[in-house]
């Protein structure tokens, strides 16, 4: 099928390996120890970019399928609902200071007429534990939570993951940091520390999940929000891997991109960014997979 032929060059060299390495005997271990031992910058580097791409690719369609399984269950989304209500933080967390927003990432987000209204639970921060509380859905601490695990195993410390709540995660860790290439994005401009996840996750909420899911309520909310986190966490690192892709294109052509920025051009600088041609194949292939 379309799914294997686009990721089979991706993942042969792993595949094999997996496949000696599963079979009894001494062959299995010599063929191991014949691999190459990776370091995170040649994981990292722009050459494989477009292969990890592809993969995610797979990786957000078969998310968003197992989304679209549970009905939209706005109230998972709602701040404030009974549901989130007695909750509190999530073990671990750190609250994030008035200076942060609400919520340190998310924003406050309309979930429409279905989870109550958008402005339940909200209102003019106050500073008080239970207003900051009160402020969470179902989703976020739920998410909050699963960022706090991961980020003590580094996770938000590869230079393509950002956390959604990146103020409530305290900086201790539980494995040592890894040494990553320092010279994957430019450092001017702070590309390095730019997160969409805020926009990410309203447009997921308002747009993904109505055109996803079947309207009204079925009860299943954990499952709900962990296939929510799945696919948020998919589709935010396909969005920052884009400013690699951004910044291998610009390396091609640094006069090119860097005339049309002194001219202010926009348009200019999307249209050399794009190639149509690779978007419509890109196009093809989700819709094959889909």
């Amino acid at each position: 099928g379309s799914d294997s032929d686009s990721s089979s060059d991706d993942t042969t060299p792993s595949k094999s390996s997996d496949n000696s390495s599963s079979s009894s005997g001494e062959e299995s271990t010599t063929t191991s120890s014949s691999q190459p031992h990776l370091k995170t910058t040649d994981i990292l580097s722009l050459p494989s970019i477009r292969s990890t791409l592809i993969r995610q690719e797979e990786t957000i369609i078969f998310a968003l399928i197992e989304r679209s399984q549970f009905r939209h269950n706005a109230v998972v989304y709602a701040r404030g609902s009974d549901l989130s209500r007695d909750l509190g933080v999530p073990l671990g967390s750190t609250l994030p200071s008035v200076d942060d927003g609400v919520d340190g990432g998310g924003g406050d987000v309309d979930v429409g007429d279905d989870g109550g209204s958008g402005d339940e639970g909200s209102g003019d921060v106050d500073g008080s534990k239970e207003a900051e509380d009160n402020k969470l859905s179902f989703l976020e601490y739920m998410l909050i939570g699963t960022e706090l695990l991961h980020s003590g195993v580094r996770r938000y410390t590869s230079p393509e993951e950002h956390a959604f709540f990146p103020t409530r995660l305290p900086p201790t860790m539980l494995l040592d940091a890894l040494d990553y290439p320092t010279d994957l994005l430019s450092t001017t401009g702070g590309a390095c520390d730019v997160n969409f996840n805020e926009i990410l996750l309203k447009k997921y909420i308002n747009a993904v999940v109505p055109s996803i899911a079947d309207g009204g309520d079925d009860e299943q909310y954990g499952s709900t929000v962990l296939a929510d986190i799945a696919v948020l966490q998919a589709l935010s690192r396909r969005v920052h891997y884009g400013k690699f892709v951004a910044e291998s294109k610009y390396r091609s052509d640094p006069d090119g991109y860097q005339k049309l920025v002194d001219d202010n051009d926009a348009g200019g600088v999307m249209k050399l960014l794009t190639n149509g041609k690779v978007e419509d194949m890109v196009l093809r292939r989700a819709r094959l997979k889909a």
